[in-house]
């Protein structure tokens, strides 16, 4: 579903650096950070390895300059906003009109 232009955060150089930092993936690091944020992770993979290191990510407490960098990898960006084609190629954002939509509210 990623399109060759999409952003690759797991591959930014000041990511892999941190997680060179803590001898972790640049997957573990960003979900020790959503996790020291408070918000609950959901990571998926089908891949056991990578399961595991997924779960492997409260042996270690990111720095506050750490986290202020990782806030400040922000991209302006979704990775699964749904959308539909029109019939004159376009595309729109699927259910926009919905109350609940969340993908209204600002990056």
């Amino acid at each position: 579903w990623a399109k060759p232009d999409d952003p690759k955060l797991l591959d930014d150089a000041g990511l892999k650096e941190i997680g060179d930092k803590y001898g972790k993936t640049s997957a573990q690091v960003l979900i020790r950070f959503q996790v020291e944020r408070g918000i609950a992770v959901i990571p998926k993979s089908v891949n056991p390895d990578r399961i595991r290191a997924n779960f492997n990510v409260f042996d270690f407490e990111l720095s506050e300059e750490d986290m202020v960098k990782l806030a400040s990898f922000n991209r302006p960006w979704r990775a699964c906003e749904p959308k539909i084609k029109l019939a004159d190629g376009t595309e729109k954002p699927r259910d926009a009109a919905h109350p609940l939509y969340p993908f209204n509210d600002a990056y």
